[in-house]
């Protein structure tokens, strides 16, 4: 007895004898009969075309000895799958897929599509039970799902679920590197750029240059770049890119950069500076030198050869100093590269060693003054002079002056012997200096009377008072 439910029908057509299979399960082989016995299956035409096909069919089991309907009413039967062709699965993304499959119908298929990502594609009838479609290309990886549907004259369909899984174990593709300076002078930056692409997409772009690692960045479409690298020496500077597309296929692609040092490198003199008075203790320099590949920094005296080489910034050779005359000394700085580029700088200073010369016209030696205020008058003789003053005695108040005047300070110095100590430097250090010895006396005068004597007595008066008298007479 077959239970009441519905069932996949398939029937197939065997010389005289018709194929029932149930759920893909072999019931009965059976002829164009009414006759059923219990538990059978029978077949029943409606009506038959000229080549003896089926064009409506009629299903019906034996319950009891009266029969019933199997599915209810009249069912015309849909397009059967019999089997699918893939040309590929997994299928390389990129390409086209061959998809083929084989549809059989009791009356006759009259269009096949398949479905992929929710669009619709014809199916070609290339023979027989056959139809094909070899033109969906798919845009990403993954597994993709497909329907196929079939529909057959009575404009009945049916359908089909399959699958593709895509792949993707191409590498990505390149063109189009360029650098912006090749050769690139030393210290100048350099920019790489290059055009990647993958069906996939680009994941990432990464530069490897002097033993580092860089990430290119995606600036416009395809176009991947690096514009920072600086580098540090000269040579040829190899350098490998790397490409990763989102499926994790790598290409890398090597080249190489050949970096150049022409150059001089850049002096610059910040002391001493030009026409600088400079005494016995010999000046200190400082100098500021720009070059990517500096090697070696030297000075040098007037003409004299010798090399005085230096790594910082400190004094002349004292003992080259020593020997030097008075008058102009030209100092020249040199500096060159690893590259062989040399370049130098001079600059022109004086050397001074001798004192100024004070001489002292006013006041005088020993000179005497009271509060009156007095002038000074004095000489100096320096080409490169730089101040003037004077100090009393032992006090260290300097007082500074342009020009001979009046002594500054004098009303507040107490009476007697006063050194007054003229000073002048000149722009090299030399110090020079002269004094003088003077006297503030602001006292008033003490008068004694010796003789006459003051009277004692009014004898003594009296005799006055007569001889005054008698002289007046006279």
């Amino acid at each position: 007895m077959i239970d009441s439910q519905w069932y996949d029908l398939k029937i197939e057509i065997l010389g005289s004898q018709y194929l029932v299979y149930l759920n893909g399960i072999l019931k009965n082989k059976i002829t164009d009969t009414d006759h059923l016995n219990p538990g059978q299956i029978g077949l029943m035409t409606w009506t038959t075309n000229a080549i003896s096909s089926f064009d409506d069919l009629k299903i019906r089991l034996l319950v009891s000895n009266e029969p019933i309907i199997f599915l209810g009413s009249e069912e015309t039967f849909k397009p059967q799958f019999n089997y699918i062709i893939e040309a590929a699965d997994p299928l390389e993304l990129g390409n086209s897929v061959d998809i083929i499959v084989n549809i059989t119908d009791l009356v006759s298929v009259i269009q096949v599509l398949i479905e992929f990502d929710e669009f619709n594609y014809s199916m070609i009838h290339i023979g027989g039970d056959l139809w094909q479609n070899d033109s969906w290309i798919p845009l990403y990886t993954g597994n993709y799902t497909y329907v196929i549907y079939a529909q057959n004259a009575n404009l009945k369909w049916n359908y089909l679920i399959g699958s593709i899984q895509v792949i993707d174990t191409t590498p990505p593709t390149f063109s189009d590197l360029s650098e912006s300076s090749d050769p690139l002078e030393l210290g100048n930056t350099e920019t790489i750029a290059i055009n990647a692409s993958d069906l996939s997409g680009i994941n990432q772009v990464l530069l490897e240059i002097g033993g580092y690692n860089y990430s290119m960045v995606n600036i416009l479409g395809n176009k991947w770049q690096y514009d920072t690298w600086i580098p540090d020496s000269i040579g040829i500077k190899p350098y490998i890119i790397y490409i990763e597309d989102n499926s994790n296929n790598w290409i890398n692609i090597s080249d190489s950069i050949n970096v150049l040092d022409t150059i001089n490198p850049l002096i610059i003199i910040n002391e001493p500076s030009e026409g600088q008075s400079i005494g016995s203790i010999s000046p200190t320099f400082n100098v500021e030198i720009f070059d990517e590949s500096l090697e070696s920094m030297w000075y040098i005296i007037n003409t004299n050869p010798t090399k005085h080489f230096f790594y910082s910034n400190s004094s002349i050779n004292q003992t080259a100093w020593n020997g030097l005359s008075n008058g102009i000394i030209t100092i020249y700085f040199y500096a060159n590269d690893s590259a062989g580029n040399e370049n130098f700088k001079s600059v022109n200073v004086y050397k001074d060693t001798n004192n100024p010369s004070v001489n002292i016209i006013s006041p005088m030696e020993n000179e005497i003054f009271n509060t009156t205020i007095p002038d000074f008058n004095v000489r100096i003789y320096e080409e490169n002079l730089d101040k003037m003053w004077y100090i009393f005695n032992a006090d260290l108040t300097k007082h500074f002056f342009l020009e001979n005047g009046t002594l500054e300070g004098w009303l507040s110095l107490l009476d007697g012997q006063i050194t007054i100590t003229f000073y002048a430097n000149d722009t090299a250090g030399n110090l020079g200096s002269a004094f003088i010895n003077v006297y503030k006396d602001t006292s008033i005068p003490s008068i004694n009377i010796i003789s006459p004597v003051e009277a004692h007595n009014s004898l003594m008066k009296l005799l006055q008072v007569l001889l005054l008298r008698y002289l007046i007479t006279i």
